[in-house]
């Protein structure tokens, strides 16, 4: 008996044609999965840093406001400070001395909690000391080349020489008239991480803290230590080639802080 010489298709197999067209658009399929995974995995990777982002910058606006809101004296605009000597004071423009008003920074001082006299100088601390407190923003490449251990957030390729981070220094402090003077016994520490300016050229370095001293009504000269201070505060940081920001656009979030100890300030026209 002899074999039929035809037979279904299937049964004679695949040509060497087909089989090409078969891989390739199973490559183009495997390739739009491929993508598609990708994607959603950089939005979730996006979403995940904006959160971070938005949290961080909530907490240190509450914490600010706070700090801001119990201060006993403002250092007025113009004034000149110097916070020691290493690389955690180191304003913008070089050095180690800060003018108020020019620089990224905002000074204040926190009355002691349980005043007493004479006990400051025998058990210095919050309680029985007045605190000297500063905030500002320095580069974030200038603190992850320099902080060793925990002062150091780690250095980002993607954003170390575009970022800014906040500093808080903080100090006893045992006043004469609040006069200005040489702070050199503590070292700044990070506050918030992926700081945005709104600004870093020409001469508005000033971009995170806007202050205005309260004007006297009937002399209408300043009166040092009633103020105003508005803080601009926004985030940004590149996260797997995508640039993610708090809060989204160009305008920062602005908070406005009236010291309560030192009294809403009268502003002249």
């Amino acid at each position: 008996m002899s074999r039929p010489s035809g037979g279904s298709r299937a049964a004679q197999g695949f040509t060497l044609i087909e089989l090409l067209v078969a891989m390739a658009l199973l490559g183009v399929l495997l390739a739009s999965l491929f993508a598609l995974n990708l994607s959603t995995s950089r939005a979730a990777t996006a979403l995940q840093a904006r959160t971070q982002l938005l949290q961080e910058s909530q907490s240190v606006q509450n914490y600010l406001a706070g700090k801001l809101g119990q201060a006993a004296y403002v250092f007025p605009v113009g004034t000149t400070l110097t916070l020691g000597s290493g690389y955690s004071t180191q304003p913008p423009s070089g050095g180690h001395s800060w003018t108020i008003g020019t620089d990224p920074m905002v000074a204040f001082v926190l009355p002691p909690r349980k005043p007493a006299a004479g006990l400051c100088r025998s058990a210095p601390g919050p309680d029985t000391c007045y605190t000297f407190y500063a905030f500002y923003a320095m580069k974030r490449s200038d603190l992850t080349a320099n902080a060793s251990g925990v002062f150091n957030p780690g250095p980002d390729a993607a954003n170390d020489r575009t970022a800014w981070v906040l500093m808080e220094y903080r100090a006893n402090y045992m006043p004469s008239g609040f006069t200005p003077t040489v702070l050199a016994s503590a070292q700044g520490r990070l506050l918030m991480d992926y700081l945005r300016p709104t600004s870093q050229t020409g001469a508005d370095t000033n971009f995170l803290f806007r202050q205005i001293d309260g004007v006297s009504a009937t002399t209408g000269q300043e009166t040092p230590g009633s103020t105003t201070v508005t803080v601009n505060l926004a985030a940004q940081r590149q996260v797997t080639g995508q640039t993610v920001s708090v809060p989204t656009g160009t305008l920062p979030t602005t908070l406005t802080v009236y010291p309560r100890n030192v009294g809403k300030p009268v502003v002249a026209n």
